[in-house]
């Protein structure tokens, strides 16, 4: 898992971007915060990247990936993640 914070203004927009450039076999779908694109493993032209969800709560870009389970397995992890607005870094 990756988290990262994003300037981006329009995930659906840049979802549809990478869908449309056929680097793999992906599409959007309703994740834990709303759209979430969806990738599936060994669709690359190489056949080799890892399952993967991506997704965008707020600022903060949420990325899982794996070669060892699917996306629906992601998606089921994904969805029982503490949003990041409610984490706390003080004690």
């Amino acid at each position: 898992m990756v988290m990262k914070p994003t300037e981006m203004t329009d995930p659906v927009a840049n979802f549809k971007s990478f869908i449309g450039s056929g680097m793999a076999t992906a599409r959007i779908d309703e994740g834990p915060d709303g759209p979430t694109l969806v990738i599936e493993p060994g669709t690359d032209s190489v056949k080799s990247n890892p399952a993967w969800v991506e997704y965008f709560e707020g600022k903060v870009e949420v990325s899982l990936y794996s070669k060892d389970i699917g996306t629906s397995d992601l998606l089921s992890i994904a969805s029982t993640l503490k949003p990041v607005a409610s984490q706390s870094t003080h004690s």
